[in-house]
Parts: C-alpha cells; sequence; structure tokens
C-alpha cells in the first residue's frame, strides 16, 4: 500500500533514511509524531528491507506493537491476557510472552530488559533496528530505562519509533530525538478517510469493519431524520468499541463541505480530549 499524503514528513524521513544507509551515520533516534492511525508504521516498514538485509531480520530486527486498543479481542483468543495488552514495560510477563494476534500471526511481547539485552549484541548484519509503536504509552520507570539506552547510544543500532500524543512522553526522551511531525489528511480517500491504518485495519479487524459500516451509514439523511434512538446506539457502540474518536474524525471529513454538522463533529473532538461524560458528548452530538 503507497502512503498517501504528508509528503514533506516522507520526504524528511526518507532523507533520514538515506543519510543513514550513506553516510555510514549507524545510530540515531527518529520519532514519527501524530496522528494516531495516519499510517506512520506503514511508512516505517516500507524502509525496513534497506536498513536490514532481509535474510539478517529474524536476528538484527525487532519490532514492538501497540496492541493496547486490541486487548479485548485479543484476549477472546488467548485467555492469559488479563488487562491491556501493550509491550513498554521493564519485565516481560511470560504469562503471555506470545500472543496471537487478530490477522493469525504470531506476536513476542517483551519488556525493556529484553529489549536493552537485545540491543547489547552486536548485529549479524550491518545495523540493527528496533521500532516501537506509541511510546508514550510508557510507564514512568520504563520511560526512565528507555532514557538510558537513548543516553548511551550504540554504533550500528538504529531506533525508529512513533508516538500519538507527544505531550505525553519526557520531554528529555524527545530532546534526543529526530522528530518527524504528521498531520491528518484532510482528503476522503476509501473507508479509512485519509488514514492508512485504519484501511489496512479494516481488512481484519472486525471492530474496524464496524467503524467502516457506520460511517457509509451516517449520512445527512440519517443525521436528520433518524430516530434519536437509533443515533445514540450506533455512537455509543463507537465508544464501547473504543473508536468513538475514530468514528467522529471520519464523519468530520466526510461532511467538511457541511458548515454546520463539521463544525457539530470539530467540538465533539474538542469534547473527547476533556472530562466531560462521553453521554453529554454524544448527546450533544445528535440533539436536533
Amino acid at each position: 500500500m503507497d502512503f498517501k499524503g504528508n509528503e514533506q514528513a516522507q520526504t524528511y524521513f526518507k532523507k533520514c533514511i538515506e543519510h543513514i544507509i550513506n553516510k555510514g551515520d549507524d545510530k540515531g533516534f527518529l520519532l514519527l509524531s501524530w496522528p494516531q492511525y495516519i499510517g506512520k508504521m506503514t511508512l516505517i516498514e516500507s524502509v525496513i528491507d534497506e536498513l536490514v538485509e532481509p535474510q539478517y531480520q529474524l536476528q538484527d530486527l525487532m519490532i514492538l506493537r501497540d496492541l493496547s486498543d486490541q486487548w479485548l479481542q485479543l484476549k477472546k483468543l488467548n485467555d492469559k491476557i488479563v488487562n491491556t495488552t501493550h509491550v513498554f514495560k521493564i519485565d516481560t510477563d511470560y504469562s503471555k510472552f506470545e500472543i496471537k494476534l487478530l490477522d493469525g500471526s504470531i506476536y513476542n511481547d517483551f519488556g525493556a530488559r529484553e529489549i536493552m539485552d537485545w540491543l547489547d549484541k552486536s548485529p549479524i548484519g550491518k545495523r540493527k533496528l528496533l521500532v516501537m509503536e506509541n511510546i508514550e504509552r510508557m510507564n514512568k520507570a520504563t520511560a526512565n530505562a528507555f532514557l538510558k539506552t537513548l543516553e548511551e547510544p550504540l554504533k550500528n543500532r538504529i531506533i525508529i519509533c512513533t508516538c500519538s500524543n507527544i505531550q505525553q512522553l519526557l520531554p528529555t526522551i524527545v530532546s534526543r530525538a529526530l522528530l518527524i511531525n504528521f498531520y491528518e489528511n484532510a482528503e476522503v480517500d476509501g473507508l479509512g478517510l485519509g488514514r492508512m491504518g485504519i484501511e489496512k485495519r479494516i481488512a481484519y479487524d472486525p471492530v474496524f469493519q464496524k467503524l467502516a459500516e457506520s460511517v457509509k451509514i451516517i449520512d445527512e439523511n440519517f443525521l436528520k431524520t433518524s430516530l434519536f434512538s437509533k443515533q445514540f446506539e450506533l455512537f455509543t457502540q463507537a465508544n464501547d468499541m473504543w473508536v468513538l474518536d475514530l468514528l467522529i474524525w471520519a464523519l468530520q471529513v466526510k461532511f467538511v463541505n457541511d458548515p454546520i454538522w463539521s463544525a457539530k463533529f470539530i467540538q465533539a473532538k474538542k469534547y473527547l480530549n476533556s472530562n466531560i461524560w462521553v453521554n453529554t458528548i454524544i448527546n450533544n452530538l445528535i440533539f436536533k
């Protein structure tokens, strides 16, 4: 899948990768920031083969996913998962060392100590590449452990991370990063509505398939004429599945040419980032 939008950020990112490859500057920390599901991981995946030869990726590549938004579904596949599933901790919980993902693949769940031990070992090929998704979800102890790794970078080790809320990161971590900022694509592009991560998840994730169905259902006629209870049920279901913010984003883009509804969805996004009760936000959104 070709990465769409954010051309300036893409160009800068690729220049950084070219510098690493061509100039031999084989230690560095790149941070791709904001917003969620824009396709930051897709862009990173497109350069992995350039940084780590495919024949050495089993030993020299580690990709750490943020699975916290999927843990309810993952729990159905593995009853040992009892809490939010995320890689960023100090030690590995060996009861969930391997996690079966929704696409059928198996994922190894590592902690900070395992990550640092892995980085300490020499690469088999030219360099090691560590990719970490949504690092703002680290707790304080893990963030401090990660900071130590950044303060004493090893040669032939590249760290590329994504972040969906940079305000939640330690300033000392941000200060050590080569920061690459991404922005929302204000254009309709398939069911993902400009966010490539959503388009990819729709292919295998039932929650995101439901999100796509909701985007298709909610048109101007639905908002103006359907029963209040029907609208309320649809938005509360999205909230229960942890995709209400994505649904509101998609509808804001869908109704970008309607000043009244677009303003409503923009206001709802602002409310979601505050401490306002979700039901109040929904009521305000659909009240005719």
